[in-house]
């Protein structure tokens, strides 16, 4: 893991997935984003144990996507050899999040467990109770996973003056990857049990839901929050295990399996948060699951009609101060939905 990367030209493959890559973070970006600022313009969205723990997660994928989207991109398909002090600081980020991440999932789902076989006491807990029990979710993981950045930059103090060809794997030793793999696999596993109770307490009547429409519903939804982690998240722990454990393997044979590893993890990044307010749930037992109740999708609804309204209304106060009156009555007159070139409204 510590050997020179030879400079070879990019390669069709590795330009695709760096395209894709650059895609889904987009994607992921932009959704995220208005998730969270859904959650954080919303009372009734903020004030619920797992809206704040959703509302950590969206800001969490944020920033990881915009570690992929930005400099990391730009140093891999230019290809530019900088000191690995500025490697770990450009790139750090991206593999912290893979095993950050999926511990806030899991603490997402420890909390969805917790308000089914609670429900009177979780719903009826003081604004003192509720502030211990997030600070508890929180810093319980954040405490185990402060050990991660550190010990990335140790490792890259003892090689100070290398030139690298920026990757994860130049400041991330064996050891590490082995940690961090772990702390995903061990996450996702969690993920993948605590769902299942959920799943099996319904199929056998210890939650009682209005109708079979609703457990349909609420099947579905599971089986899409589950497939997530069998497929995206936990291939990634997998893959790592493979390169560390097999020596044998080219160093551009290793950096290719890293890569396609990150390009699960970012189709997971991308589709995990988004996925938790698409999926519908009506009551359940006079708590509605909040992560996968319709209220976020009415509060998204919201959210993107003030978007929109607030585009619409600094488009007409822009083409105000350039056309004069006669675009303002023009653009007045237009009842056709528009697009925006170069500050010009086309009907579209």
């Amino acid at each position: 893991m510590e050997t020179e990367i030879t400079d070879n030209p990019i390669s069709i493959i590795e330009l695709i997935t760096i395209i894709v890559q650059c895609l889904l973070c987009s994607i992921g970006l932009l959704s995220n984003s208005l998730l969270a600022l859904t959650i954080f313009r919303s009372p009734k969205l903020k004030v619920g144990c797992c809206g704040i723990l959703l509302l950590i997660l969206a800001l969490t994928e944020c920033v990881a996507q915009c570690s992929v989207l930005f400099l990391p991109t730009f140093l891999t398909l230019t290809r530019i050899q900088i000191p690995l002090i500025i490697c770990f600081y450009a790139e750090f980020y991206g593999p912290y999040s893979q095993a950050l991440i999926p511990i806030i999932s899991l603490l997402i789902s420890i909390d969805r467990l917790i308000s089914i076989l609670l429900p009177i006491r979780y719903k009826m807990m003081s604004n003192n109770e509720k502030q211990i029990y997030i600070t508890f979710l929180i810093l319980l993981p954040a405490i185990i996973l402060l050990y991660l950045p550190f010990e990335m930059h140790n490792f890259t103090l003892k090689n100070f003056n290398k030139q690298v060809f920026c990757m994860p794997t130049d400041f991330i030793d064996s050891s590490m990857v082995l940690l961090m793999s772990t702390i995903i696999l061990l996450s996702n596993l969690g993920v993948l049990f605590i769902y299942t109770i959920i799943g099996l307490l319904i199929k056998f009547n210890v939650i009682k839901l209005s109708n079979d429409n609703t457990e349909r519903k609420l099947y579905k939804s599971l089986i899409v929050l589950m497939a997530i982690s069998l497929t995206c998240w936990l291939p990634t722990p997998i893959i790592n295990f493979f390169v560390v454990l097999n020596t044998q393997l080219s160093q551009n044979t290793q950096h290719l399996l890293i890569r396609i590893a990150l390009q699960l993890n970012k189709i997971a990044q991308t589709l995990n948060a988004p996925v938790l307010y698409i999926c519908r749930l009506k009551k359940l037992i006079n708590l509605r699951i909040i992560f996968l109740s319709s209220d976020y999708q009415k509060e998204m609804k919201k959210e993107f009609c003030r978007l929109v309204n607030f585009l619409k209304k600094n488009n007409s106060q822009k083409e105000s101060v350039i056309g004069g009156p006669m675009t303002t009555k023009q653009n007045n007159n237009i009842q056709t939905p528009v697009i925006l070139i170069n500050n010009f409204v086309y009907p579209k």
